[in-house]
């Protein structure tokens, strides 16, 4: 929710690099939550899959540390903040349910979505947003809407099991190369628009993988 309104108030293409900051945000608060240490090798993996996000979404006419400065600067940025803090620690949350407490993935899947359910209504309601449009505007796209619907519980299922196995940081590591998929399979990658970029990017993600996944069975 803060992720959605903060890409409301600010540019998507500010707002997406600092996001990329989310597996070293959660490393750190998950050495203090859990003790969850990463080595040398998985740091160096986790700083390039940032930089590589950060080279697929910065903008030619924007200076390199600019969404930084806009960030230190404007409070409309305190959703981003928000966001970043409550994924490490929702994700480490998740680290404990299904690792530390044996909790089925379908069991946390559950609770959560009816959690979101009730978020969700409540933000629509001091949004003021009528209902009636709502569901009208969702007709529009209803089987669109199912799909995502389903490939977002496969993702979450999915990422639950993997959080089992591996440190939650690593795992949000390899989750972001799917910026890279979107970008591959939404035909934006081979656009001639700031073709060299995207391919130093995409090298410093796969790289990354490369780091991140060289001692995994």
């Amino acid at each position: 929710m803060f992720v959605m309104m903060s890409l409301e108030r600010n540019p998507i293409s500010t707002a997406l690099p600092v996001l990329g900051l989310t597996p070293a945000i959660t490393a750190l608060v998950s050495m203090v939550m859990i003790g969850e240490g990463l080595d040398g090798w998985e740091w160096l993996g986790i700083v390039l899959m940032m930089t590589g996000v950060y080279i697929l979404e910065i903008r030619p006419a924007q200076h390199v540390l600019q969404p930084f400065k806009e960030i230190l600067r404007s409070k409309s940025y305190y959703y981003l903040y928000a966001a970043l803090g409550l994924f490490a620690m929702s994700s480490v949350y998740d680290k404990l349910l299904v690792g530390k407490y044996q909790t089925d993935p379908w069991v946390v899947l559950f609770y959560q979505h009816i959690i979101y359910f009730i978020l969700f209504t409540t933000f629509l309601f001091f949004r003021k947003s009528p209902i009636l449009k709502v569901v009208h505007s969702g007709k529009k796209h209803i089987l669109l809407i199912i799909l995502i619907a389903l490939l977002t519980i496969a993702y979450r299922f999915t990422q639950l099991e993997a959080t089992k196995l591996a440190p939650v940081a690593l795992v949000l590591a390899v989750k972001r190369t799917s910026i890279l998929y979107a970008s591959f399979f939404g035909g934006k990658f081979f656009s001639d628009e700031r073709l060299l970029q995207k391919i130093v990017g995409a090298a410093c993600i796969v790289g990354a993988g490369f780091l991140i996944l060289r001692n995994v069975n």
